[in-house]
């Protein structure tokens, strides 16, 4: 009798064995393989949003590690057939910091938490910012998508025959065609939180982008000179956030060797803590396209420029691209810098006086008198060539929003240009939003991905 309890004992223990066993290497297949999480569990549609998010390299039980008991009674009730829903795997904000710590350079963040959001705290606009990333109460609420949501703006493939107006109206048939992906963005307190609607297409040589989000009001005033009772000059400008006297702006910044981009996203570039804050710490390139209402939508384009670990003058390690012979819009300022040079030719009578262009432009006659209240645009529009001209952009307001289209072709031939030339690679980038705002005061996106498709 006791010779077969002894038996039954070791057939129990090794059994145990063996399930233990087993658990390990399901565990450890888990590691290797997170697509394998799909063959037990209702979740195929967690699984794609995985292999399209930013967290496609990092393994399942990186951020759900689950207790062995646990992962085991899943398999029992998977294997009888029970199973209609995975049971839920919370995990801390902290768990979070491992991959993700806290930057440094952000710690002054923590200081304007509770800033009014009209104060005149330094770096007030980052206020929402701060409170995500040091009280890291609501990582999710922010990026839920990151690991187990759509990140992709997919680029439908166009015949080459076919004509895509620019214009800002997406009234072609061809864009219903072009899925959406809506961008949460958040940050700056010109716009907060918003979400901007991004739609992509491509043919054999071109790329169309259009970009959609909500603006109370068309903010393209920026820098208006106005004469004063005084007889002066006078420079107006935005004195705080969602004034009159800026401009609308939308940016993209597309990653070309951004180092620590794929963890950061665009905060990568971002140093409070000097007047240049826009620069990379290490060599490095970012290719940004930056739309602006004022300086460059009237004349139909996109400012290129790029980005890098140079700092040059107030713009830190931002540049312009290199132009050949046209520098594209300039400011309209006289040699003394105390008035504009330029006035609209009376010729040539405006469509929009906010706007004057360097075409139908006309020097100011030194004997020339202005009414008080007279106002001049303080800029002189004219579209840049060379690099910084590549983008053309058609923006348009109506009904509270802003629609923007761009084109540019796949593959430039200049180095500080991102070239679209692999349809089988994933291209990173980041977006940006401003209402009538300049500076920090923008709302902006994580990291995003534009893949190419064929239909």
């Amino acid at each position: 009798m006791k010779k077969q309890s002894g038996k039954r004992l070791i057939v129990l223990l090794a059994m145990i064995a063996a399930i233990g066993a087993f658990s390990l290497l399901w565990r450890a297949h888990l590691h290797s393989e997170p697509s394998a999480c799909a063959s037990c569990h209702i979740m195929q549609e967690g699984v794609e949003g995985w292999a399209s998010g930013a967290h496609r390299s990092v393994d399942c039980l990186e951020c759900h590690d689950p207790s062995l008991w646990l992962e085991i009674t899943n398999l029992g009730r998977t294997l009888a057939g029970t199973v209609t829903q995975p049971q839920p795997i919370t995990f801390q904000p902290e768990q979070c910091l491992t991959c993700h710590p806290a930057n440094p350079r952000w710690t002054n963040i923590a200081e304007i938490v509770d800033a009014r959001p009209q104060s005149d705290t330094s770096g007030r606009d980052l206020a929402v910012i701060a409170h995500a990333h040091f009280e890291r109460s609501d990582c999710q609420s922010c990026h839920k998508d990151t690991a187990h949501g759509t990140v992709e703006l997919l680029s439908r493939r166009l015949s080459t025959d076919v004509p895509l107006t620019l214009d800002g109206r997406l009234d072609e048939g061809l864009w219903k065609t072009a899925a959406p992906l809506l961008v949460p963005i958040m940050g700056g307190n010109s716009i907060g939180r918003i979400a901007v609607e991004l739609r992509a297409l491509h043919s054999d040589t071109d790329i169309f982008i259009a970009a959609r989000w909500p603006d109370r009001r068309d903010d393209a005033e920026k820098a208006m000179w106005e004469m004063g009772s005084d007889g002066k000059w006078h420079k107006l400008g935005r004195t705080r956030a969602g004034e009159p006297g800026n401009e609308d702006r939308v940016l993209f910044l597309w990653d070309v060797s951004i180092p620590d981009f794929s963890q950061q996203g665009c905060l990568v570039t971002c140093h409070l803590d000097v007047s240049a804050s826009k620069y990379l710490e290490s060599p490095g390139l970012g290719d940004i396209w930056h739309w602006k209402a004022a300086r460059s939508n009237p004349a139909g384009y996109c400012d290129d420029k790029h980005i890098t670990h140079i700092r040059s003058g107030s713009d830190g390690g931002r540049h312009g691209d290199a132009t050949d012979q046209k520098p594209g819009t300039v400011e309209n300022v006289n040699d003394r810098g105390d008035g504009p040079a330029f006035m609209h030719d009376p010729a040539h009578e405006p469509t929009d006086p906010r706007f004057l262009f360097a075409q139908t432009a006309q020097p100011i006659p030194a004997q020339a008198v202005f009414k008080p209240g007279t106002r001049i645009p303080g800029y002189l529009l004219s579209r840049p060539d060379g690099s910084r001209g590549d983008v053309e952009a058609a923006g348009y307001w109506e009904n509270g929003f802003w629609t923007v289209e761009f084109r540019r072709k796949r593959v430039t031939g200049h180095a500080d240009d991102v070239a679209f030339d692999d349809l089988t690679r994933r291209y990173p980038f980041a977006l940006a939003a401003v209402d009538n705002a300049s500076g920090a005061e923008h709302s902006f996106s994580g990291v995003l991905q534009l893949r190419f498709i064929d239909n």
